[in-house]
């Protein structure tokens, strides 16, 4: 027979695993999405740099996949974009060579333990 204790430790454990994330488009032909999967041990603030511009898309922390959609206003107005991100509370940072993207795309960016061998694709 299981005790009650047992039991409850199994069901929260249970409880505990969060779902993979789904899939993420671009709600429409004039957005891009953008992946974030941290696989770093902090929390790292996400920027896109577009057209001389820098906006903050959000944060990711260690070992979680965020999302977000950006206008391709804010992505096309020339220039070359490119994601950066910014460690809080350090100096380390790291950012993508120029994005090629082009209205409807999707791009993931996967953070690693070591920042500077982080990688993109885009689809």
């Amino acid at each position: 027979m299981i005790r009650p204790v047992v039991l409850l430790a199994l069901i929260l454990a249970g409880c505990s695993h969060r779902p993979p994330a789904g899939p993420v488009t671009a709600r429409g032909p004039a957005e891009v999405a953008v992946i974030v999967e941290s696989q770093y041990e902090g929390m790292v603030t996400v920027f896109l740099d577009a057209s001389g511009k820098s906006t903050r898309l959000g944060e990711v922390h260690f070992q979680e996949t965020r999302s977000f959609v950006v206008p391709w206003r804010t992505v096309g107005d020339g220039g070359s974009p490119r994601l950066r991100g910014e460690v809080i509370g350090s100096a380390e940072r790291v950012a993508t060579s120029d994005l090629h993207v082009s209205p409807g795309s999707v791009v993931r960016w996967t953070l690693t333990p070591r920042l500077s061998m982080s990688y993109y694709a885009v689809y």
